[in-house]
């Protein structure tokens, strides 16, 4: 009897802990979408959000890397007429004429 009280208290504590975590699982996460949805309130409202002259002015320059700049092939295949063509990064289709690659129109 003793141990089947026993047993009934700690099953009755165990349950109020997995409804209190529960509980306090949802606060959080509701909590969270509040504060997402305040922030993204705020990016959108544009007569709220000011950027300095300097800011803006060294925003336009581009910047001058070689190494980021330069077009590379992608892809490169034979078709069935035997003329080499190949994609570059840019987006750009070139055909081989047999000495020089030509932009593809």
């Amino acid at each position: 009897v003793f141990f089947l009280q026993l047993l009934q208290k700690s099953l009755l504590i165990m349950g109020l802990a997995v409804v209190s975590l529960f509980v306090a699982l949802r606060l959080r996460n509701r909590i969270s979408e509040d504060d997402e949805m305040e922030y993204s309130s705020d990016d959108t409202n544009e007569e709220s959000e000011y950027i300095p002259e300097q800011v803006l002015a060294n925003s336009s320059t581009p910047i001058m890397d070689d190494s980021v700049s330069q077009i590379t092939s992608i892809q490169q295949w034979t078709d069935q007429n035997g003329y080499s063509w190949r994609t570059m990064s840019d987006g750009s289709t070139e055909w081989w004429n047999g000495s020089d690659w030509n932009k593809y129109s």
